[in-house]
């Protein structure tokens, strides 16, 4: 399906916290207490409602600003500042590393905004080690850093990080702090949950970057919930604390898939045949588009499904949208209601009434589908909790860009410590 560009790839306009080290400062007017008052600071209002006078009809609005996209496995990059902008400015290197492409960035600081500087992507299952992307981008890097130093780096990557070690969920890989800050020669390296990244990101986002899909009625300092279905399905949680949100990791999305139809009981026996255990991720993935045309038609197949190295889901999703193809279009609706009951679990389970984002790059590709009745219907459709639900805020992340602010962030955040 066709995509639209930025002309920047993150919104730089807002500085980081100065109260904690993996703050980002909450949106709005300041909410930090004058020192002699006393106060505790208030929690934020929710990100994602635009502070325009007066209701819109449809419930549902989008900005008109452009998203950035591309295809996964091109080597795109962007220069944004030249070497002579750089010069005297803290050096910030940041990634977002995923099972299928890891996008690495140089952000320079200025009065404690982030400004982007230099931006490559790399197809991940193309290098042996993440440490050797790292050191590709730095040698790519060089000449737009001049005599300038890396002072820190932060990587969201996909997967559970324990004591400063993570092995990545999709890919053959084992990060750890200590050997990138040996391999690479960064004094301060920061390792997060991809999800954790963009759970961080959130303060750091202009409201041109969120679709509202629901505005609700959001509880100032409510947990927020966060999930992202892309290569596989990440979940986190946001917790007003101590002045600040921060952010719970989740391995949630491979836990056991809950059928809410008929129809998903059958689809749940024909992934048991495949599959000693059914998690969400197997479904609210890429990978999970093929399995419901399968499941929906097992005679009908198009020409991606013929190729071992091709990924079908671009072809599904683009068939669905302009409905060319009756099953594809057929497993987009129910792909899309399955997402939207997960988010609705999701935000019974952390009572998300600060509100709930929906991120990752799937989201944005087929964001006319999600925006059509079908994700938020399933969402709210618990029953007795139906009006709950209905209040809570639903926001779409359209800025592909935001675990590398996320995670830019907390970087900077790591020199001060």
């Amino acid at each position: 399906m066709p995509t639209r560009r930025c002309s920047t790839i993150v919104c730089a306009a807002t500085p980081r916290s100065s109260t904690a080290a993996t703050a980002s400062r909450p949106p709005g007017p300041s909410s930090t207490p004058s020192s002699m008052s006393g106060a505790q600071p208030k929690p934020p209002p929710c990100r994602n409602i635009l502070p325009v006078a007066g209701a819109r009809g449809n419930p549902i609005y989008c900005s008109s600003a452009t998203i950035e996209s591309g295809t996964t496995r091109s080597r795109d990059i962007w220069l944004i500042k030249s070497i002579q902008e750089v010069q005297g400015e803290l050096v910030i290197l940041a990634g977002d590393v995923g099972g299928t492409k890891c996008n690495l960035a140089l952000f320079s600081e200025k009065g404690g905004t982030l400004t982007p500087v230099f931006k490559q992507r790399f197809a991940s299952k193309e290098f042996a080690q993440f440490d050797l992307i790292v050191k590709e981008f730095a040698r790519q890097a060089a000449d737009h850093l001049g005599s300038e130093r890396i002072a820190a780096a932060g990587f969201g990557i996909a997967g559970p990080v324990i004591n400063g070690r993570v092995r990545a969920t999709n890919l053959p890989w084992i990060v750890d702090t200590a050997t990138l800050i040996k391999e690479v020669a960064v004094p301060n390296v920061v390792l997060l949950n991809d999800l954790g990244a963009t759970g961080h990101s959130l303060e750091h986002l202009s409201p041109e970057d969120f679709c509202v899909l629901n505005p609700g009625v959001p509880e100032p300092g409510g947990t927020r919930a966060l999930l992202a279905a892309g290569t596989g399905l990440g979940q986190s949680i946001l917790v007003w604390y101590g002045g600040r949100y921060r952010v719970v990791p989740s391995e949630g999305g491979h836990s056991d898939f809950a059928p809410h139809t008929e129809q998903q009981i059958e689809l749940l026996r024909f992934m048991r045949r495949r599959y000693p255990q059914v998690s969400w991720e197997l479904i609210l993935s890429g990978r999970g588009f093929r399995t419901l045309h399968e499941f929906l038609a097992p005679k009908v197949t198009h020409a991606s499904f013929d190729d071992p190295d091709a990924d079908p889901a671009p072809e599904i999703t683009r068939r669905g949208l302009d409905k060319s193809c009756r099953v594809c279009s057929d497993t987009l609706d129910l792909w899309t209601a399955i997402y939207g009951a997960e988010a609705g679990n999701l935000a019974l389970k952390v009572l998300a009434l600060g509100g709930v984002y929906v991120a990752g790059g799937i989201a944005v590709k087929i964001l006319e589908k999600i925006k059509d009745g079908t994700f938020f219907h399933a969402f709210k459709d618990k029953w007795k909790f139906e009006g709950l639900l209905s209040n809570i805020p639903v926001s779409i992340v359209l800025n592909e860009s935001a675990p590398l602010i996320g995670a830019a962030y907390e970087a900077l955040a790591a020199v001060d410590k």
